[in-house]
């Protein structure tokens, strides 16, 4: 008997984990397919498998506003003076974001108990990262590409979007491995490999929102001397890194920085529909006079350019109703570790997991306590209690 629950858990984390590595392997073989398309096509193949009930709705004031927001985003379409940018903005969206979207939501509308079981989701992510953590290591030492000064594997052209996928993996293993002694030595190896790749991948943006996510997860375990300490000790790492390892991770130029706030000063030099917006994929036609898909490198100045206000309010609401029903758990976590990416890098088909994510999160604060939780709980009644 097919079990449908652990069916969802290996297909939640096909859809989060597997892109990258499918986007190396299809590079190495030399299929020009893309990554996301595969695994849409395998996902629908499993949707008859785990089908078990009479179709139900679900309300949810957050999925409605979801809903609502991708709408506007693609009707912007109508408006928008960008041909080619706008026609693939259009299509990847589509089928990197909406189509996993879709999936999700056709396993609860088909789901008699419309919860994520947290605990065996924890499990299985923990386990695929251990493992695609030393298979990414593996590509990096034999395959590894410059980028600039940074690193990355063939198949990701980015070195942003390999730091990120590294980082992912790494606030996975962070929040959800329970340090044993039986466990000890792959925890500790796993994690000094983790720091290797994002030092390679060179971005600080992933490995900022992993500290932050992080400090914000201890923050429910441990008292507010140890979160103290816990900082000091963050701190003191990174100056040492500026001081004396430096490289692109360290450098004290602040060039990316700098390049992202000249971003954001365009938009004092530009005229547009504040409220509606210039349409999706218009930024690099007003601001470079190409129609190609560059973006400002941040989803609230995106959105507010190519979606107007009404489009930023439509996600600060979505941000709300998240914020408002948070648990402790790995999928919000793990939410706030992407949002905090969407800051500084990509655009809304690159920052697709974010959105991914914010949809599932619908059905993880339903859930009762996760054993992350439940020790988050326990550990807050002892602080508590001296």
């Amino acid at each position: 008997m097919i079990k449908r629950d652990s069916i969802f858990n290996h297909l939640f984390s096909f859809i989060i984990l597997f892109p990258v590595i499918f986007s190396f392997v299809f590079k190495m073989i030399g299929l020009p397919l893309p990554s996301y398309l595969f695994i849409i096509v395998v996902s629908l193949c499993a949707i008859p498998l785990i089908a078990n009930n009479i179709l139900t709705v679900s309300k949810s004031w957050t999925k409605l506003t979801f809903y609502i927001l991708f709408v506007w985003i693609l009707a912007s379409i109508s408006y928008t003076p960008s041909v080619i940018a706008s026609e693939q903005k259009f299509i990847i969206i589509i089928y990197n974001t909406l189509l996993p979207i879709l999936i999700v939501e056709l396993f609860f509308l088909f789901s008699k108990d419309k919860v994520v079981d947290l605990p065996a989701v924890e499990s299985i992510l923990l386990k695929y990262a251990f493992v695609l953590l030393w298979f990414i290591f593996v590509a990096y030492i034999l395959f590894s590409k410059a980028d600039g000064n940074r690193y990355t594997i063939p198949g990701i052209d980015n070195a942003i979007w390999f730091s990120r996928y590294v980082g992912m993996l790494l606030l996975i293993i962070l929040c959800c491995a329970k340090i044993r002694m039986n466990n000890l030595l792959l925890y500790v190896v796993s994690i000094f490999i983790a720091l290797v790749l994002l030092f390679g991948g060179g971005s600080r943006g992933p490995a900022l929102s992993v500290v932050i996510v992080f400090f914000i997860k201890q923050s429910y375990l441990i008292s507010k001397r140890q979160l103290f300490l816990l900082l000091a000790g963050i701190a003191c790492i990174i100056v040492i890194g500026f001081v004396f390892i430096g490289g692109y991770m360290f450098e004290t130029n602040f060039y990316s920085l700098y390049a992202r706030l000249n971003l954001f000063e365009l938009f004092f030099d530009v005229d547009f529909d504040y409220l509606k917006g210039a349409g999706i994929g218009s930024y690099s036609l007003f601001f470079f006079g190409e129609d190609v898909m560059y973006y400002p490198h941040n989803v609230f100045l995106e959105l507010l350019f190519e979606n107007g206000l009404i489009g930023v309010f439509l996600f600060c609401l979505v941000l709300f109703l998240f914020l408002k029903s948070f648990k402790p758990n790995i999928i919000n976590f793990l939410c706030i570790y992407f949002f905090l990416a969407s800051l500084v890098s990509g655009d809304i088909p690159g920052n697709n997991n974010l959105f991914i994510l914010l949809f599932i999160s619908v059905y993880a604060n339903k859930n009762t306590l996760s054993k992350d939780e439940d020790h988050i709980n326990k550990n807050q009644i002892a602080l508590k209690n001296g």
